[in-house]
């Protein structure tokens, strides 16, 4: 499962069983949060992964690398952001 949250006024989490492309999900996840307008355009954006420890994600505490790559890839498709800061 993937869980993301939006920050506005108020915090939204979505989460969304994986079984297509993380790329797909992760559109679905912003969308179902509220947060297809979170980034206005030239906006830089900071993606904060959770690193827990020198672990591989798939212990989970660490965020999946494509996860992030996803995001980062949602954002500069959709023309948006300026600069993202990992």
């Amino acid at each position: 499962m993937l869980h993301i949250s939006v920050v506005k006024t108020m915090s939204a989490v979505s989460v969304v069983r994986t079984r297509s492309s993380i790329d797909h999900d992760i559109k679905k996840l912003i969308q179902l949060a509220g947060g297809e307008d979170i980034v206005a355009k030239g906006d830089s954006v900071l993606l904060k992964p959770n690193i827990h420890a020198i672990q591989s994600y798939t212990t989970g505490g660490t965020t999946n690398p494509s996860v992030v790559a996803a995001v980062v890839k949602w954002a500069y498709e959709r023309g948006e952001i300026g600069r993202a800061h990992v």
